[in-house]
């Protein structure tokens, strides 16, 4: 009686470097798409900046008031006369004789179009020294100005801005960090045509490490001048 030929049965050897190729066909394919997952969801998380600033300042410490000015000279809407600017360039900085003190906070949204959304707060603080403690009172009037803004990355005339007032900065310097606690109530920068959607008063409670620069290592958005609103409202590396 004749045996029927079956399949043929390959050496041990090939079979182990068949299921090898396979075995790395599949990693070249699942590979690229588990860094995608991952970095989705890296992009998803919000990202936090701070940092401490010596001999700085506002770039412009009264942009601020000259927007109310020309909005009251002009007597356009907020919106309209916003186009290309945003309130929050208030937050940029320059060489000076203060301590800046920041906070920049973003979120790259969900998978939305154009949901991201960002936060600045930015103080002005007398010189420091290390290994201090420091209380200040956070008025108009003192030598510490601090500045919120809040709003939707790719919506630059939407973004509101306030100005601390009526509250405390305290800071415990060290060698490597200042621990920064800022709280009181916010009045809106820029009052004339006030946005219904930034609300007429708010409070802000904030506590952060802030880590030292250097004025040369800051971008658009951490407070060097953009050449687009985008610059300087989106993080970099941040999925956008």
């Amino acid at each position: 009686m004749t045996k029927q030929a079956g399949a043929p049965v390959l050496p041990g050897r090939v079979r182990r470097i068949v299921r090898g190729v396979l075995l790395v066909a599949v990693g070249l394919v699942t590979l690229p798409v588990v860094a995608f997952v991952a970095l989705s969801i890296y992009t998803s998380i919000p990202k936090t900046d701070t940092f401490y600033l010596p001999n700085a300042d506002f770039a412009d410490a009264n942009y601020l008031d000259k927007l109310q000015y020309q909005l009251e000279a002009t007597g356009g809407s907020y919106r309209s006369f916003l186009s290309g600017s945003s309130t929050y360039y208030a937050h940029r900085i320059g060489p000076g004789r203060s301590t800046i003190l920041a906070l920049r906070w973003y979120s790259a949204g969900t998978a939305a179009i154009d949901d991201e959304s960002f936060e600045k707060l930015t103080i002005s603080a007398p010189a420091l020294r290390e290994h201090k403690h420091y209380e200040f009172k956070v008025e108009p009037s003192t030598e510490v100005q601090a500045l919120y803004s809040k709003g939707g990355s790719a919506w630059p005339t939407n973004v509101c801005t306030w100005k601390l007032a009526g509250g405390q900065l305290e800071i415990d310097a060290t060698s490597e960090q200042y621990v920064v606690h800022i709280s009181g109530n916010l009045v809106p920068g820029v009052k004339s045509g006030w946005p219904e959607w930034c609300g007429k008063l708010q409070t802000l409670d904030r506590t952060f490490n802030a880590y030292p620069t250097e004025l040369a290592k800051l971008t658009p958005w951490l407070g060097r001048p953009g050449n687009h609103p985008y610059d300087e409202s989106y993080r970099p590396h941040s999925g956008t």
